[in-house]
């Protein structure tokens, strides 16, 4: 699971870019993958089979990001 402050950043869509500078790497990296995953989902209207096929991964390993980065629809 992601520290609160850092599911705010995600829940805000702010882009990685206006993320906070006192984040660290892997914070800053688990930023910029749950804004791909969204823009992806969002692309593709919330479809995860077709948002998967998208990024090229598995539809199971998408799932589990979804569900670990708590990313909802806004």
């Amino acid at each position: 699971l992601l520290p609160p402050e850092m599911q705010k950043e995600i829940n805000s869509r702010r882009t990685p870019e206006q993320a906070d500078l006192s984040l660290s790497f892997a914070e800053k990296t688990a930023l910029y993958e749950a804004g791909l995953i969204r823009q992806a989902l969002q692309e593709n209207g919330w479809n995860q089979s077709r948002a998967a096929r998208a990024l090229k991964m598995p539809v199971q390993t998408l799932n589990n990001k979804i569900k670990n980065m708590k990313i909802r629809p806004t």
